[in-house]
């Protein structure tokens, strides 16, 4: 999948995937990170989440979303109503950031760890980051670039760093990722070996979502697991 399919997608409005409000799921077990007030937490491809905010403003953590749509990463600061700062890293890594909020706009895969430590000094918060919250990066990618998404998000957490991962599961024939089905199986083959990875909850999202349903949808569930890096 290239990228143009999000800036695209963003450009024209399409972003039907965004969601009011942030995720129950990390608000429920946010916890299991054990973060402390002021630590930095890792979210990949962030797009425009509200949960970049309610991790700020409400957990009291200081949130690096790395995003390569330059206008989520607009809309981003529009909805918090703060003007970031824009220092380049890299030809095709930028940092923007604001009060407690950092974002990267890049190219996942072209983020370093110097990268991401200099959005974790932008910050504030103590050095290394080492939590992250995975809503909807894992499934927004096909399959041939799942290991390589794995393989970058370990290359950038350091050990005994602890995630929050959320994956969807549904009949493939029945739609058309993104979001894409990542089953149980998959998660193991790309994190375990790397991370003791423990499935939390498995949650009936079909009735919460009409328009799957209109669209033919017969079984969605959420899967979340969370992980500790080996």
């Amino acid at each position: 999948m290239e990228q143009n399919f999000w800036t695209d997608r963003w450009a024209e409005g399409r972003t039907g995937w965004h969601a009011s409000k942030p995720n129950p799921q990390l608000v429920d077990e946010l916890h299991r990170l054990d973060c402390s007030a002021g630590d930095a937490i890792l979210v990949p491809l962030s797009g425009a989440t509200l949960d970049l905010r309610w991790l700020r403003d409400e957990a009291g953590l200081r949130p690096i979303g790395v995003e390569w749509a330059e206008r989520a990463v607009e809309a981003t600061f529009e909805e918090l109503g703060e003007q970031p700062h824009r220092i380049p890293l890299a030809p095709e890594v930028e940092l923007w950031h604001s009060k407690d909020l950092a974002v990267l706009c890049a190219d996942w895969f072209a983020v370093a760890p110097a990268h991401l430590a200099a959005a974790v000094a932008a910050t504030g918060a103590p050095a290394p980051c080492r939590a992250w919250w995975d809503r909807a990066a894992l499934i927004a990618l096909p399959p041939e670039l799942r290991p390589r998404y794995a393989a970058q998000l370990l290359k950038l957490m350091p050990s005994g760093a602890r995630g929050l991962l959320l994956a969807l599961e549904y009949p493939e024939g029945e739609m058309q990722g993104p979001p894409f089905c990542v089953e149980p199986a998959e998660v193991r083959e790309l994190f375990e070996g790397a991370t003791d990875l423990l499935e939390l909850a498995q949650i009936d999202a079909l009735a919460q979502s009409p328009k799957r349903q209109e669209q033919g949808l017969t079984r969605l569930d959420e899967r979340l697991y969370f992980l500790i890096r080996n």
